[in-house]
Parts: structure tokens; sequence; C-alpha cells
């Protein structure tokens, strides 16, 4: 799955799940469509950092006073001087500067001040704290989408054909020129624009609908159907779920996300039962699951805490169980978009279930995922769970929906294994001498049973020739005749 879908995803869900109530009445269209305006607002401005950039050559002084009424707020005042004549992408550079402007760290009665100066022909971006500041190192673009800070000092450097972000004594320097050859952009990025202008596109027809006074339900049933589509396109396509180990999952995602569990001081728990058997499954939605529980971990722990994972199989159910706890002491119970992402990927896309719980100084999450083969072989094949290991591992193959060998080919080689796995310790002493005993312990109630017939009867038999009414049980003689 493309980095950038997975970071988007969330958003997108969320937009589904607001849309999706507003069509059952549960939730105020207006109300609704402002915050879904809002966050692909956000979500353009994150896409546009990462596409290929647009350049246009011009002065960066009435650009910047063009924008400052946006940019400014009661915190961070903003000056532009004119500069000489630069290649810059213009969306690609406002994206930048307004998530640097958003994300400062102001301290006390501090204020940012941003300044367009042009010193040497080298025009710039000044980014100066008045009093205590920082940028830091993890950013959210629009306070939702993650973003690196160097990562952004990697894209600026695109936007501005060769410009650098450096610090300064009081805060950045963003120059609008230099000789760094930029990296090249991701042509990936363009197919989630194009899917973000349908769905802006859908979503504003509701707000127009609404103030046109008209009946707005079609208008969010076609947005519904266009959110839809986009989250197939952020999933690669329809995949088919295939067998995979859910501990695997979990663990691969919370690698992804040691570092900056450490960075923000939350301990990290996971412990999981031995015997979880594979499942039907579309890996990277759940390694995407697992992420966003601990990007949900990251927005409500302000710093310290602990997210501890339990995973655990059900056979009675034939479900497998995640307990998540996050706890800290300053745990916020705010939902936040990946919420609606660990939802949409537990309820939708694995038939199973996901319950929250806001607890005193945390959050409980407990998510069931739905072992879809194990029900399959209970309604196909009852008792299945007696079989041997390996042939559990067949018959769940068998049923995975995967490539497989033909069904006689493993129903056959099971049955020899099952055959040989029961019989074969009853076969390890000859059978004359099992047949022999069973035969001495039948005669001996038998009435008028004497020493003469039972000498007579072990003679026929020691000769491999016993009559089939003198030996018990019944089937004894059919053995050895």
């Amino acid at each position: 799955m493309d980095a950038l879908a997975k970071t988007i995803e969330p958003a997108v869900a969320q937009i589904r799940e607001r849309l999706a109530a507003c069509a059952r009445g549960a939730h105020d269209p207006a109300e609704a469509t402002a915050e879904l305006l809002s966050i692909l607002d956000a979500m353009k401005r994150f896409l546009d950092i990462f596409r290929p950039p647009e350049y246009k050559t011009g002065d960066p002084g009435p650009w910047l006073k063009q924008h400052a009424p946006t940019l400014e707020n009661e915190r961070c005042a903003i000056t532009a001087e004119s500069a000489q004549p630069c290649v810059f992408d213009p969306d690609q550079v406002l994206a930048c500067v307004s998530t640097l402007i958003e994300n400062a760290e102001l301290y006390e009665d501090a204020v940012l001040l941003a300044e367009l100066l042009d010193e040497d022909d080298l025009p710039r971006i000044a980014l100066n704290f008045d009093g205590p500041g920082a940028f830091p190192k993890r950013l959210r673009v629009g306070g939702l989408f993650p973003l690196a800070l160097d990562t952004l000092c990697v894209r600026w450097t695109v936007a501005t054909r060769g410009g650098r972000i450096q610090r300064s004594p009081s805060g950045l320097d963003m120059r609008l020129k230099g000789m760094r050859e930029p990296d090249e952009s991701d042509a990936r990025v363009m197919p989630l624009l194009e899917g973000l202008q349908k769905l802006e596109h859908a979503v504003k027809a509701c707000a127009r609908a609404l103030d046109s006074g008209s009946d707005p339900a079609p208008a969010i049933a076609e947005a519904l159907e266009e959110t839809e589509r986009y989250l197939i396109l952020l999933d690669g396509g329809e995949q088919k779920p295939e067998p995979g180990d859910l501990r695997r999952t979990i663990e691969e995602a919370i690698a992804v996300h040691a570092a900056e569990a450490a960075e923000r001081a939350i301990e990290v728990i996971f412990f999981s039962e031995t015997a979880i058997p594979p499942l039907l499954m579309t890996r990277t939605v759940l390694v995407r699951v697992w992420e966003a529980v601990l990007q949900h971990a990251f927005r409500v722990l302000p710093r310290g805490g602990s997210v501890s994972l339990m995973l655990g199989y059900l056979r009675e159910a034939n479900e497998a169980v995640v307990m998540i706890g996050v706890e800290g002491g300053q745990c916020s119970h705010d939902e936040t978009m990946y919420c609606a992402s660990i939802r949409r990927g537990i309820e939708a896309l694995h038939q199973g279930e996901v319950e929250m719980a806001p607890e005193k100084n945390g959050l409980l999450l407990n998510l069931k995922i739905s072992d879809r083969v194990a029900k399959a072989l209970d309604a196909w094949l009852p008792g299945w769970r007696a079989f041997s290991e390996q042939s559990r591992q067949m018959l769940r193959l068998l049923k995975s929906g995967g490539e497989a060998p033909p069904e006689d080919f493993i129903l056959g080689g099971i049955l020899e294994n099952e055959l040989e796995r029961w019989l074969l310790p009853l076969l390890t002493e000859p059978a004359a001498v099992n047949v022999a005993h069973d035969g001495v312990a039948a005669l001996e109630g038998l009435p008028g049973a004497s020493s003469e017939r039972l000498d007579k009867a072990l003679a026929q038999i020691k000769r491999g020739k016993p009559k089939k009414e003198i030996v018990r049980p019944p089937y004894a003689g059919e053995l050895l005749w």
C-alpha cells in the first residue's frame, strides 16, 4: 500500500462515516458538509506537498501579501517586500509555509514573525520566534496528516527548484533560490489528487443543495458512492483475502512506529497466545488498522503513557480477539479520524466487531476478527479439530479460497494420515496374538466352555485356519482368514 494513501485513508474513512450518518438522518448535513470541506482542504494541502511541481516565475513578495490574511493569526504576523523574481510552485510553497506556521510551538507570550527578505539577491522567508518557541520534528498538515520536518525540508527544495530550509538562531530560514538538485517527485500521487477532486466536487454538490433549499439526499448518496470509490483506490483496488499471521501484522505496525513512541515516552506492550491459527485477511488493511491504533494513541496521549495489545483466540466462537488498552494520566477521550479507519478495517473489510469504552485514565478497545475458514469447516465437516495439526492445515488450505491442490487429492492425503495416526498403534503387535487374547477373554464367559474346546480353538488359530464360530470378537476371524 502506498504510504500517502495509507496516511489519508483515515480521513476518507471519517468522511464515509459522516456521510452515512447524514444519509440515516443521524447527523446535521449542514454541519457535516462544513467539517468535510475542511478535511478535504487539509488533504489537498498534504498531497500538494508531494505532487510533481508546476513551476512559475515571479516576484514572491506580492504572492505572499496576497495569502497573508489566511496565514496570519493572533500570534503570527507576516511582512513582505518585493524580491528578485524566482522560480517556484506557488501552491506547494504555500502548503509548506502554512504547515510550519500552524505547527509552531509558542510558549508563554511568544509570537511568530514571518518575513520575506531579499538579501544578496537571495530571496528567503524567515520564520523567527519573538520569545520562546520551536518547530517540532513531527508536524501535522491541517492538524490531521503526519509529516516529518525533514521530509518537508526535502519537498521545499523541490517546490523552489533548489532552495533549502536551514535552522537559524531564532527559527528557520526558507530560501527560495538555490543550487541544490531537487529530488524527483512520485507521480503516483496524481491519481490520489484526481480522486480527491471528484470527492470534493461531490461534497460541494451537497453544500449547494443545502444552500438552495432542495433535498440533499441524492447529493449525499452520490457523495457516499464517490467516497467508497476513493477508498477502493486508496486500498490499491479490491484485494482478495489470503491466509495470514495476525501476530506478524501487529508486530510490523509496532516496528514502524517504535521511534515515535519512544520520542513520546509511550510504552508499547504486545502479548500473544502461541496457538493463533492463520486467518483469512487482507494483510495490508490489518497492518493499517494497528498503525491507526498507535496513531490514535499518539493523538490522545500528549506525552507519556502506555499502549498494551493482547492477542487471543476464542475457539468456541471461531474469533481472534485483540484487546487494546490506552492509558495515561492526561489521556483524552475524543475520537480521532483513526477510529473511523479502525472500524472500517475491522467491521467493513473483515466482518469483525469493534467496541470502544472510555476508562478513567484511558481507553479500552476490543476488536474481534472472525475466523471465516474455521466457521466454513464447522459447517462442512463437524469435528474437524480432532484431526492432526497437519490435517487441519490442509483443510484450512482447502477452504481458504486460494490456490490449492485438487480437493480429492487433499482429502485422500488427510484420510491416509488419519488412518495411519489412529490405526498404526493398534498394529504394533501381531494380529494373531491380539485376537487370541480377545478370544480367551470372550470364551471364559461362554456356557459349557471347557479346556478341551479352548485348546482346540487355539490350535486352529496357530495353524492360521480358525473357524469363525469359535473366535470372538466376530471380526477376529475375518482378520485371520
